[in-house]
């Protein structure tokens, strides 16, 4: 129980501790105020430093007694970063360690990805977008924009990560869609459009345009891309079918085609003079389950932790032969996978 009792102590201690602001150039150089968990006595408040890791510089008590003033050194490698800061006085602690962001103010926040990749236009869910370069500037302030969707308030977490919320689009009728994402620290300022994209999810199907190449050697290990559009990484079915030669003469292809799930492939092929060189299969995209994200509980209160799911590439011949491969989801409008080995001599080969 005395373990018990001390641990919410201290967890109550340091919710009491906190730095304005809560970031820091990463050329120094700006003042911050240091709040205590508890009052300095008079006779106890000598000789007071702030410790920037390694870097120790003066410190000076404000009147309130509860609360010290320094000067932020540079940080060490001249990176943004997170630090941890403390209060001394006579070499006693007077704070545990308090987090420190140090950002470049010459320098855009950068993003490197967001997960999940995708959402329902109609459920919201709370993303986490990593990068670097972040920092809590205005925290009523920061946005995440999605181009032509909309802005949803954002958190910050670390100076690496940043929380929001996917936008909510009522009386959405267009396909699936990939968007730039951007980030704001301020609400004035945003990131680089480009680094990183997010697909808004629609009810509506998508379409296969095409795929390319059509075709390709029994031995498999051909690089496809498939094309169309309303393509997400949540897809349940996508399907059409590909063509497979043996490596002379003319090769089978053909175009899309739509059909429910495990359906048998009717669709005729337009093959060459002998029929045992064309091989077709079919080809469906699919996930085959749900994989939660492993991050912290949402910090947006009402919003569920976004999921991602595995998607892949399933082709089969009609009967009972079929393979698996793993898909990649670039966009709305492409997806990349690799076609596996078909043989004569498969135990179900065509």
């Amino acid at each position: 129980m005395r373990l018990v009792a001390l641990a919410t102590a201290a967890a109550a201690a340091a919710a009491q501790q906190w730095i304005e602001p809560g970031y820091a150039d990463v050329h120094g150089g700006n003042s911050l105020r240091v709040y205590l968990a508890k009052n300095v006595s008079r006779d106890g408040g000598g000789d007071l430093k702030c410790h920037f890791g390694s870097h120790i510089v003066p410190a000076v008590l404000y009147p309130d007694r509860v609360s010290v003033g320094c000067m932020v050194p540079p940080i060490e490698g001249g990176h943004p970063g997170n630090i941890g800061l403390s209060v001394t006085a006579s070499s006693h602690p007077l704070t545990d360690q308090i987090s420190l962001a140090y950002y470049d103010i010459l320098s855009l926040p950068k993003l490197a990805s967001v997960s999940p990749r995708s959402a329902q236009a109609l459920s919201p869910v709370e993303l986490r977008i990593r990068g670097e370069n972040f920092a809590p500037l205005a925290p009523g302030q920061m946005k995440c924009r999605f181009r032509g969707e909309g802005l949803t308030n954002a958190s910050f977490i670390a100076h690496d990560e940043i929380a929001c919320a996917s936008p909510l689009v009522l009386g959405d009728d267009k396909l699936s869609r990939t968007v730039p994402l951007q980030i704001t620290l301020d609400g004035a300022v945003f990131s680089t459009m480009g680094e990183v994209e997010f697909t808004i999810e629609s009810h509506l199907p998508s379409n296969i345009s095409s795929i390319s190449p059509s075709h390709g050697p029994t031995d498999g290990n051909t690089q496809v891309e498939v094309h169309g559009a309303g393509f997400n990484p949540f897809m349940e079915v996508r399907w059409t079918h590909l063509s497979f030669s043996s490596g002379s003469g003319k090769r089978a292809v053909a175009g899309p085609w739509h059909g429910a799930r495990g359906a048998r492939d009717l669709a005729a092929a337009a093959c060459a003079a002998r029929a045992s060189v064309g091989r077709t299969l079919g080809l469906f995209m699919f996930t085959p389950g749900a994989l939660p994200i492993h991050s912290p509980h949402p910090t947006h209160p009402g919003l569920q932790a976004g999921r991602e799911l595995d998607i892949s590439c399933h082709f089969h011949n009609g009967r009972d032969w079929n393979r698996e491969t793993v898909a990649t989801f670039y966009s709305a409008n492409l997806i990349k996978c690799s076609t596996p080995s078909y043989q004569e001599h498969d135990e179900h080969g065509w």
